[in-house]
């Protein structure tokens, strides 16, 4: 609900949105803002709305000023995000589960987030790094050591 929430609250302003593709992935109480606007104003104003919405604690504000991309780069992110997330139900490192990462690819980046240790942070980041495709990787965890 929140990551609805903080859209709902971004593209009221319809009129200065109109055009922008932005994402925001929540988890305990981070909001991660991913996507594309036309310019610095209209990036900090996202962050700015976003921060705004009920049970955001925090804001990682990684949109990028350019060119909303097209469909064929959002399908290879998406992709990349599957190809990540198998990658990861391999990871050998004991007590490791997947699932407490999530994963958010825009553009070739990859956003990375959870509640890890920090070995499984480091493992997570050293895997995805080594993937085909991945021109970055943002680490947005949160360690429980």
């Amino acid at each position: 609900t929140l990551e609805v929430a903080v859209i709902d609250r971004i593209y009221q302003e319809r009129d200065r949105f109109d055009g922008t593709r932005i994402t925001a992935v929540a988890h305990n109480g981070v909001v991660l803002l991913a996507g594309e606007v036309f310019d610095e104003a209209l990036k900090a104003r996202a962050g700015e709305r976003a921060f705004e919405v009920q049970g955001s604690r925090r804001v990682v504000n990684e949109i990028s000023v350019t060119r909303p991309a097209g469909l064929p780069r959002i399908s290879a992110d998406g992709a990349l995000t599957a190809r990540i997330k198998a990658g990861l139900l391999r990871l050998d490192l004991p007590g490791f589960d997947a699932s407490r990462v999530n994963v958010t690819t825009v553009r070739g980046e990859v956003f990375l987030m959870g509640l890890v240790k920090r070995t499984e942070a480091d493992a997570v980041v050293q895997k995805v790094r080594r993937m085909r495709g991945v021109r970055r990787v943002i680490k947005v965890f949160e360690y429980v050591d």
